[in-house]
């Protein structure tokens, strides 16, 4: 049971990270969804650990969204342009 309970377990690097990138989201009044695998947890209680954090903002708010995160250190990219 132990070996279960640790491989649910957030490591606090990764977890420190994302909850900064919602404050600076959050600070810039950007309005964001999360998805992916940390959505999937929050919805049914099925916990996945992925190597990212998939967040979703509106085309109109993505430049101010890329600006912020880049402003606190993230390094941002677009990756495909659709």
């Amino acid at each position: 049971m132990q070996l279960q309970a640790a491989a649910t377990m957030l490591d606090p690097v990764s977890r420190d990270f994302y909850q900064s990138a919602i404050g600076y989201l959050q600070k810039a009044a950007i309005p964001f969804l999360v998805g992916g695998a940390y959505s999937y947890a929050r919805h049914t209680a099925l916990e996945r650990h992925t190597k990212d954090f998939d967040i979703f903002v509106r085309p109109a708010d993505f430049q101010r969204a890329l600006s912020t995160l880049a402003s606190g250190g993230y390094g941002v990219e677009l990756t495909f342009p659709h």
